[in-house]
């Protein structure tokens, strides 16, 4: 989460889809689709709205998620 936050520029700090960008690609090390980064704006939007979690919590929880991901955890 740290490296997500510290490698996004302090003009954009709001940019949704620049953190799960970086996540994802830090991740996965390929670039994300745009339906990876949809579905990761949407959880990070149920996280806000529906759990009431403030923007680094739920970004800090996708994160945790994308570590979790079969793509990360397993090699082809």
């Amino acid at each position: 989460v740290a490296r997500v936050r510290a490698d996004i520029p302090i003009a954009a700090p709001g940019d949704v889809d620049a953190h799960l960008r970086l996540a994802l690609r830090s991740v996965t090390q390929r670039p994300p689709s745009e339906r990876e980064v949809a579905r990761g704006r949407g959880l990070i939007v149920d996280l806000r709205d529906k759990e009431g979690l403030d923007a680094a919590r739920a970004l800090a929880c996708f994160c945790l998620m994308a570590l979790n991901l079969n793509e990360f955890v397993y090699l082809d």
